[in-house]
């Protein structure tokens, strides 16, 4: 079809409101133009930093030409391109693909992991990728260069795995390290001035017992200094546990992990995906298993003032009357207020799709907003012209980051027109 009528153009209205405290703006859409050419295929990827407090975004995406990943910035005079592959950025020839989501602070700075190699990827994962930061109407420049850039503790890189940006402009990052257990990656901090000091290392004492064996996600406060980061250990298991490093008290502590009993009763089998923010509150997901669940499930956890607290457990009411069942994969975030966003797979009389183990399913995004829950949008809405949506997106793809103002940035499969837009759910209207 696209071969002989060439690209769809999208046809969404303006603004709806399936929310009624949101306006809903389309940001892209697949099967249709990128800018600098090509057409946006395959998914859209946003992380949990992805958005600012003026709703601008960026995001990766797959376009058909040249038939690999392109990083884009959406904001008021439109959707640009930031990176390509192919693009030389301090000497370093770019790869096929992101190896990180792409963060975005308030000021405009931006930072991501690259390949730095064609094709598909390389194990262990983020081997031979380059940390990448620009400020704001700057072009790009490498951070840590695999194989080139010397390592605090000893060695040098040999890539990254996940970065995180500070409005000052400082890089968390889990940068690939040789360590006893291989080339692992640790959890280091790249300063805007360019100086790189480690937090934890593999083979460095991990609080709770044992030696870090490799970091698995990371998040650095926006205000800089708190640094969240999940990691296996030599004791954790495969399931692993979530630290937090505060290095203005010199501290790094164990939150949760493997093992460790979940609030309302069963265990806590494993943990992932943090999100801290300026007050030092942490966000993230908590699979849990209980006696007689056929299924473990990921619940939403905030550690705050060293309480940890459940924001979204199995059995929860949502706020339009659905019932909480599992967090879609790696879909939370948090803003510096505290307001928290996440994608539900949640239960409903209506709509049975299946799965008689769990029932009825559907699925949604959710909000607090000044200590308040709200739903966002949910499975079988109608929005901006589109038609039913069948699918909230793409677990795992989006994280749905939220901004300082409460925008929020998800995809979502149209039933009606057959395509994937990316859209931005805001509490103000934007010129774009």
């Amino acid at each position: 079809l696209v071969f002989l009528y060439g690209p769809k153009t999208p046809t969404l209205a303006g603004t709806s409101t399936p929310s009624d405290k949101h306006n809903f703006n389309l940001l892209a859409a697949l099967d249709s133009p990128a800018p600098g050419g090509g057409t946006y295929v395959d998914h859209f990827e946003s992380g949990p930093s992805g958005v600012n407090k003026n709703g601008d975004v960026v995001f990766a995406a797959d376009v058909d030409v040249p038939g690999r990943e392109v990083l884009f910035q959406a904001d008021k005079s439109g959707v640009t391109r930031l990176l390509s592959p192919g693009q030389v950025v301090s000497g370093v020839v770019l790869g096929d693909h992101t190896i990180s989501y792409a963060s975005i602070n308030d000021v405009g700075g931006a930072a991501v992991v690259w390949a730095t190699y064609p094709g598909d990827y390389r194990f262990p994962y983020g081997v031979d990728s380059v940390v990448l930061r620009k400020t704001a109407n700057a072009p790009f420049n490498a951070v840590v260069v695999p194989r080139v850039t010397s390592a605090p503790g000893g060695g040098w890189f040999y890539g990254a795995a996940d970065a995180a940006l500070s409005q000052a402009g400082d890089v968390a990052f889990l940068g690939l390290v040789d360590s006893g257990f291989g080339v692992r990656p640790g959890v280091f901090v790249a300063a805007a001035n360019g100086a790189i000091t480690a937090v934890a290392r593999p083979g460095d004492p991990a609080p709770g017992g044992g030696v870090f064996r490799a970091g698995t996600w990371i998040s650095i406060a926006s205000q800089g200094g708190y640094v969240a980061f999940t990691a296996r250990t030599t004791v954790s298991g495969s399931g692993g546990a979530l630290f937090f490093s505060d290095p203005r008290a010199g501290q790094l502590v164990r939150i949760a992990g493997h093992g460790d009993p979940a609030i309302g009763g069963g265990t806590i089998v494993g943990v992932n995906a943090p999100k801290v923010n300026a007050k030092g509150d942490v966000l993230f997901s908590a699979l849990t298993s209980r006696t007689g669940d056929r299924f473990s499930y990921r619940e939403l956890y905030l550690y705050s003032g060293g309480v940890l607290k459940a924001v979204a457990r199995k059995g929860d009411q949502l706020a339009d009357g659905r019932i909480f069942v599992s967090a879609m994969l790696n879909s939370w975030s948090m803003n510096d207020a505290g307001d928290v966003t996440f994608g539900a797979m949640t239960q409903s009389r209506q709509f049975a799709l299946g799965i008689p183990q769990l029932g009825s399913l559907w699925a949604g995004y959710y909000a607090t907003w000044k200590g308040l829950p709200e739903f966002i949008a949910r499975d079988f809405d109608n929005l901006l012209g589109a038609g039913t949506l069948l699918s909230m997106g793409d677990a795992g793809i989006s994280t749905l980051p939220i901004g300082a103002h409460g925008d929020i940035v998800f995809p979502a499969y149209s039933n009606g027109s057959g395509v994937t837009y990316l859209i931005r759910a805001s509490r103000k209207v934007y010129t774009q």
